[in-house]
């Protein structure tokens, strides 16, 4: 019944075991390398986030800083008591292809979430996503590519309130590699100086 086994067939099971254990670790390391944390950068002032009180509607203030109180997350600050619609904060990705974005968001009273991503091109998408109305942090997870390809046909959709794009390409559509990210308070209700928190932040590809 065994004519023809090769006698060194436990080297072989070896073998074989060996090359299924390289394909796990590559497999394994392909997924850690589709993943940039946009925080992670400990060394860099406000992990290299970038501060901006939308000069374009005069009047606004604000701040950007690291909360301790709230495991080191980014604190974005706006006041718009004297005016203005915005406050950002903004950071440069170094030459990223991305699917899709995903990050913690503690946002007090708002159900919905602003922020402009900059493809290849120079084109900026502006994108209002739906959120969860609550007090406490969220996890936010979106399908950005999907939705600039297929629109109301992709399940991403469903987040979107609102999108807008102007500038280069300037056709709706996603150019990679990701150039520019950022995050918009503007003021919640009657709430004309709130506060959100971000947390996490990071670009997958998939």
């Amino acid at each position: 019944c065994c004519r023809g086994r090769p006698k060194n067939g436990g080297e072989e099971v070896r073998k074989i075991r060996l090359i299924m254990m390289v394909m796990a670790a590559a497999m394994a390391g392909a997924v850690y390398a589709g993943e940039k944390n946009l925080m992670e950068n400990k060394s860099a002032e406000n992990y290299g986030w970038v501060f901006d009180n939308g000069q374009e509607f005069p009047g606004a203030t604000g701040k950007l800083s690291i909360d301790s109180s709230e495991k080191d997350a980014l604190k974005l600050e706006g006041n718009f008591t004297k005016g203005g619609n915005y406050v950002e904060t903004k950071i440069k990705p170094d030459n990223v292809n991305l699917d899709s974005i995903s990050f913690l968001l503690k946002y007090p009273g708002a159900d919905a979430l602003t922020m402009r991503v900059v493809d290849g091109s120079g084109q900026c998408h502006q994108i209002k996503l739906k959120i969860k109305e609550k007090p406490d942090w969220q996890k936010v997870n979106f399908d950005l590519v999907s939705f600039l390809t297929e629109k109301g046909d992709s399940p991403a959709a469903e987040q979107v309130k609102k999108h807008e794009n102007w500038g280069g390409a300037n056709d709706g559509k996603w150019h990679g590699p990701v150039k520019l990210i950022a995050i918009l308070l503007g003021s919640v209700g009657d709430n004309k100086a709130p506060t959100l928190w971000l947390n996490e932040f990071k670009l997958i590809t998939k």
